[in-house]
């Protein structure tokens, strides 16, 4: 992370490896790749919904943009509301075979996806966030997203968050979590069911999944689970909760006050 008066006007050598018009995309020949954040983390901050991603996929058009308006959703942080609202449009670029470490992941589609979203209070604009995501899909799933993330505030600081997320979010949409209380004080508890037993792991991640706490980790039965946690020792702000089930992920926000 790093904080800087002017956003660059240049796209990092990060972007542009990614951008090149190469058939085939290298990873083990980008310099100082393991110096980029996330490299090991799993980014599920993206706000596109998974609906969205395979319209784009199935768009006969390469290079043509598909514009979306984000959903509309209103965030109560310690009794006071604040809008978020913004858009999106997702580009998809192409066929792109991909390589990292002895993995080789042929004919996965190349998709460009732009968020553009604020937080207001009223009229007034507290945040602006301008996100890319350069993510991977084979099969319907995500196996891998390079992102730059940009935080805005309207005294004119940014914060630049820049990484890769290697198989981010599965794209499935069988289990749904319920969190409550939400917003949260001190406790949660994420309530969920699952089609079959298996291994379930739960992370509360923060925005810039720079903090990635792992609060349960088990084996569970099928059907309806609750796994209280507590939340008292983070910081107020809004969370994303990771569920890891089955070799997917699934995830819901929580706003801690």
């Amino acid at each position: 992370m790093r904080a800087q008066e002017e956003t660059p006007a240049q796209d990092s050598p990060l972007i542009e490896f990614v951008k090149n018009k190469e058939s085939i995309i290298d990873f083990n020949k980008l310099d100082n790749f393991s110096n980029y954040g996330n490299t090991e983390e799993r980014d599920l901050n993206r706000q596109t919904p998974v609906e969205y991603i395979h319209l784009a996929l199935s768009s006969p058009g390469i290079e043509n943009d598909i514009n979306y308006d984000l959903p509309a959703d209103i965030l109560s942080v310690d009794n006071i509301d604040y809008d978020l609202s913004g858009y999106n449009k997702i580009r998809l670029l192409g066929e792109k075979t991909i390589v990292l470490g002895t993995d080789t992941v042929e004919n996965s589609s190349l998709l460009q996806i732009t968020e553009i979203y604020s937080v207001k209070k009223g009229i007034d604009e507290i945040t602006r966030y301008e996100n890319t995501y350069y993510s991977f899909v084979k099969d319907s799933s995500v196996v891998m997203e390079v992102f730059h993330k940009e935080r805005l505030w309207s005294g004119g600081l940014s914060q630049i968050f820049e990484g890769v997320s290697i198989n981010t979010v599965g794209q499935h949409s069988s289990i749904q979590i319920v969190l409550t209380p939400n917003p949260a004080l001190t406790d949660c508890t994420a309530q969920f069911s699952l089609y079959e037993s298996g291994e379930v792991t739960l992370r509360i991640i923060n925005q810039n999944a720079t903090m990635n706490k792992k609060v349960f980790s088990g084996n569970l039965s099928s059907g309806s689970q609750s796994i209280p946690f507590s939340v008292e020792d983070f910081v107020p702000g809004i969370y994303t909760i990771s569920l890891e089930f089955d070799n997917n992920f699934y995830s819901s926000n929580l706003i801690i006050n």
